[in-house]
Parts: structure tokens; sequence; C-alpha cells
């Protein structure tokens, strides 16, 4: 059977009701990657001036083509983290006598359109036609071409891998990122040197083609891998379909003691770990973890508005950018909570709990950067408190006032379904407040003004209930216009 998938994907982007709003996007979207795109050549063309001027005692070949490996690497970081690979448009096919090996076919083939695989392009070619051409062998050329092509078709069925196994076995598919990150760490903190070595690897691949046709090789390798796993996965019935189902309980050693509240608590969190935009969001905030690093014994940690943004960021990442769509992760399935014997409160209540949580285990984890740089202490302390007290329910007032669907399957990166102007302000206040708190108050001593506003987020969370309580009022007045533009799919 012939099943023109392309021109099906084709006419469900041209047929969607949010076509409009897709075509803005994309011409967004377009506009941008050719600004970036610009760049890019820009800077390929000056590559081999640049190397000479910043290394004039090495080639600036071997220089330049041990920095390319090395941002092919940080670019496969940026893949895993961001690259957003389709897994759901094939699935409306399963149900047709279509051969299951041609969707996954199309499916893998269609990751390559990504614009993380052009964007190296940009970069590889004007140099290959300006410099390595004129100047390098045909069996240079032939191999600087393997190689590198090789290298990015590797990191697309990489990154496609380690997407898909975050599904499956979270642990094991987060040592890739983990390695990477750490490498970066140690070779930023200069505790190991990783140029050389890249460099070498270099040289050995121009000089032997077995060596530089080794990517090439892995992303067949790993073209292979998806195409049998993926074979795995995308089946009709369940293995166990057989087997009576059983209801999900929640342990009542703890979260059966809130009652009602408990039981959403572990709705949300099953919820934020099945879905890839909120689950995405949650490893976004487990990286951020390590961005104090960069900063430690920079002398703009002396400064006090650096530290106030600093701890109100790693500490409230999270409850950040999953509270600021609060109730629009609830969305597509929120009449069927309003329709049961739930209390809105008891929804509030439940957010509450989980981003409050989220700032305690952040505060916990960071804890030791204050130890190690002792100025940054107080801040720590009292950002983290502003974030459990003041943060959450600035968020609260601000799902009192969303009323945008959004599709919580979808990606995080480049997905600004059901953010508004006022999302990518709401930063501004919030490190505000404590940042005049501190210029007002500094004049009692450096620390004075850090305990004013722990004092500040210490007396909004041992009020929350009340607080909870005047949120909830406020959403019981919008109440049926939000739920009616949450039934609104675009």
């Amino acid at each position: 059977m012939r099943v023109p998938l392309t021109r099906y994907q084709w006419l469900s982007w041209v047929r969607s009701p949010a076509l409009t709003q897709q075509i803005v996007q994309t011409v967004i979207l377009v506009l941008f990657g050719l600004y970036l795109a610009a760049n890019l050549v820009f800077l390929s063309l000056f590559a081999t001036k640049i190397m000479k001027e910043l290394y004039p005692q090495a080639d600036p070949a071997t220089k330049l083509g041990g920095l390319l490996i090395y941002g092919f690497f940080a670019g496969l970081l940026m893949r895993i983290l961001f690259q957003k690979f389709s897994g759901l448009q094939i699935k409306p096919y399963l149900l047709l006598p279509v051969p299951k090996n041609k969707l996954i076919h199309y499916l893998l083939r269609s990751s390559l359109t990504s614009f993380f695989n052009w964007m190296p392009l940009f970069i590889l070619l004007p140099y290959f036609i300006q410099d390595v051409l004129p100047n390098q062998s045909t069996t240079y050329a032939i191999h600087f071409l393997m190689f590198y092509v090789g290298f990015v078709l590797w990191n697309n069925y990489l990154a496609f891998s380690v997407d898909k196994l975050f599904k499956l076995k979270p642990t094991i598919a987060a040592l890739p990122v983990i390695l990477l990150i750490a490498v970066y760490i140690a070779d930023h903190r200069g505790w190991i040197s990783v140029s050389p070595f890249l460099e070498r690897w270099f040289t050995a691949c121009m000089q032997h083609g077995w060596l530089a046709a080794l990517p090439l090789l892995g992303a067949v390798a790993l073209y292979v891998y998806n195409l049998k796993a993926l074979g795995r996965i995308y089946f009709l019935v369940d293995k166990n379909s057989n087997e009576p189902v059983t209801e999900m309980v929640i342990p009542s050693t703890l979260l059966g003691r809130l009652g009602y509240t408990g039981v959403l608590i572990g709705n949300e969190i099953r919820m934020i770990w099945r879905h890839k935009r909120s689950r995405s969001l949650l490893y976004i905030a487990l990286l951020m973890i390590l961005y104090p690093l960069i900063f430690m014994g920079n002398p703009v940690m002396d400064y006090a508005g650096f530290k106030v943004f600093l701890a109100l960021f790693i500490t409230g990442i999270f409850a950040l950018n999953y509270g600021q769509l609060m109730l629009s992760w609830n969305s597509p399935h929120f009449d069927f909570l309003a329709t049961r014997q739930v209390r809105i409160e008891d929804i509030f209540r439940a957010k509450y709990y989980i981003l409050a949580g989220s700032c305690v285990v952040l505060f916990l984890v960071t804890l030791p950067y204050g130890w190690v740089y002792q100025e940054y202490l107080p801040a720590h302390i009292a950002l983290f408190l502003y974030n459990i007290g003041f943060s959450i329910y600035v968020y609260m007032f601000l799902a009192a006032y969303n009323s945008k669907r959004i599709d919580p399957s979808k990606g995080a990166m480049m997905n600004y379904e059901g953010i508004s102007i006022a999302h990518f302000f709401i930063l501004l206040p919030l490190w505000g407040i404590p940042y005049l708190l501190y210029i007002v108050f500094q004049f009692l001593g450096p620390n004075v003004p850090f305990l004013i506003i722990g004092g500040l987020g210490m007396a909004g969370a041992l009020f929350h209930t009340s607080i909870i309580h005047q949120v909830t009022k406020l959403f019981e007045n919008r109440k049926y216009p939000i739920l009616s533009a949450f039934r609104k799919k675009s």
C-alpha cells in the first residue's frame, strides 16, 4: 500500500485551525534561522584568519579541526536537551494496513530536516570551499567531508536514541548528558585539557580514511538500532493486555494525610513525569544546578544584584518555568476536574506544595555553593524563602488570568503555546522587589536586607492557606471564561 506520508503531513499542517498562528511562528523562526546562518557563514569565512591571530604558533587547520569536534559535542548536548523529535505523527497510521517499517523509516528520515542538522553545514561548507579545497589534497578533502558529515548524522541519531530512551529508561539515558556536562565543566575549570586530544584525533582522521569513516558508520549503526528499537515500542496491543488493570493507590503514609490535596499532588507528579514538556523543564532545572559553577570566583559575584538574581534563579527555576502555566498543564482535562468532588482550592494547594517542594530540593542541593562562597549564603537562604513565600503566589495570580490551553505532550524547545507577554517579563518584578529592598535597607548592614527579604518570604509561607484562599476566590470570578478557553483546541 503506497502511503504518501510527506503529503499527509503537509495537508495536516495546511488544514490546521491554527494555520495563521503557525505561519507567523514559522516566519519568525525562519528569520531567526537566517540571521543565525548568516553569522555562522561569516564566522566560517574568517575562521582561518581568526585561528592565526588567536594561535599564531599552531597550525590553523588542526586547531580549527579540534575546535569543530568540541563544538559538535556541545551541539550533541544541545540536541539532547532541546531538539524536538516527533513521535506522535505516525500513531494514526498504526491502525491502517501500512507496514510498520515504512512508518519508522519515515520518522527517522524526517528527523534529518531539523535545523540542528543544517546549522553545522553553514560553518563547514564555506570553510571547505574557501580553505580546504584550494589548500589541501583531494584525500584530505574527502576525509574532511566524510568525518564531519558523519558527525552531523551521528549526533542526530544519538540524540534521537537518547530522546526515546528517556521515556523508557531515564536513568540510563541521563548518563551521556551527565558525562558531557562533567567533561565541559572539568575543561572549563582547567582540571583537564580536552583540546590537545581532539586535535590529535582530527589529525589522525585526516590521515586515515577508516578513522574518518567511523562517525558515518556509527550513524548507520544508530539508524539500524533505532529502527529495531522503535519496532518494539510501536505496537497496537499491549503484551499484558489480558492481565487485569489495577488502580494505582497513593501511599497513605504522607500524601494520604492531605486528603484530596494529596491525591492531586500524586497525580500532578505523575503528569510531570509522563509528559514531554513538563519533563523537559524538570531536566532543565536539574542542569541549572551547575549554573553557579560558571561564576564562582568571578568578580560579578560581589554585586548584590547578581547574588539576588542567582539565588532567585537556581532555587526557583522549576517553579518559574512550571508555575507560569500552573492551570494550563491541566487544561486538556480541566473539565473532568471541575466535575469531580475536587475543590479549586485543593488544586491550588497541591500546586503550591509541589512548587514549594521543588524549591526546597533545589535549595538543599545547591546549598554547598554557600559554603564555598560564604558571602553568597545569606542571599541563597533569603531568596529561597522569598520563592516559597512570594514568587509562587505571583504565578498563582497569573494563573487566575491565564486561559490558554496547551498540549503537555509537546516538547519545550521553541514551544510558546500558552505563553503570553506577561510570562516573558515576570522575572523583572520578581527580581526587582528583593533587589529594591536591598537598596533601601543596605544602610542597616550588608545582611540586614536579606533578613528582611527572608522574613517576607517566611511570612508568606506561614500564611499560605489564607493567601491560597484569596487566589481561589479570584479564580472563581473568572472560572467559566477560563473553562471555555481551555476547551478550544488551536
